[in-house]
């Protein structure tokens, strides 16, 4: 993504891919049953490998009277599949990215980190403060994860250009 017209790139390019789809898989990382009533011997769990999306078809792209958008599916591991839509308006200076995932079976993220839990990256190449939107009020993102944002199973955010 750049500026126009001066072509300023706003993406680390020696990072992630914006908007990557990530998470850890936490699958056996859980306490044993016996270790539940003896709370001084409880080990928070590790981390488990991590899980990036990678496309697993063709790009599909559908024009209508708003304007184009284009859908791409892939997977997470064996147990999470996850389809990114990009739309892009004919009269609105506007880029909306929706992410639906579904899940088999699958265990993510570690109650007690966030950055192991399902999250999208965007890793921005400027420095400064960036704030989200949360419900009620904004906040500003962390400096060592400035547009990091863990999610839920489906979710949608827009950007204005």
């Amino acid at each position: 993504m750049v500026l126009l017209p001066s072509g300023f790139e706003l993406l680390d390019s020696g990072t992630v891919g914006g908007n990557q789809l990530a998470a850890m898989d936490s699958t056996g990382l859980a306490p044993s049953d016996h270790n539940l009533h003896v709370r001084e011997r409880y080990q928070r769990p590790g981390s488990g490998p991590e899980l990036d999306w990678a496309p697993s078809n063709d790009p599909q792209l559908g024009k209508s009277l708003l304007g184009l958008n284009f859908s791409l599916t892939g997977h997470m591991g064996p147990s999470i599949s996850a389809t990114l839509l990009i739309s892009f308006y004919n009269e609105l200076p506007r880029i909306d990215f929706s992410w639906r995932c579904e899940f088999a079976d699958a265990s993510i993220g570690s109650f007690y980190n966030d950055n192991t839990k399902l999250r999208v990256h965007w890793p921005v190449s400027f420095s400064g403060d960036i704030y989200r939107d949360i419900a009620f009020g904004v906040i500003s993102s962390r400096e060592e994860r400035p547009f990091s944002l863990p999610i839920g199973s489906m979710f949608q955010m827009a950007y204005t250009v």
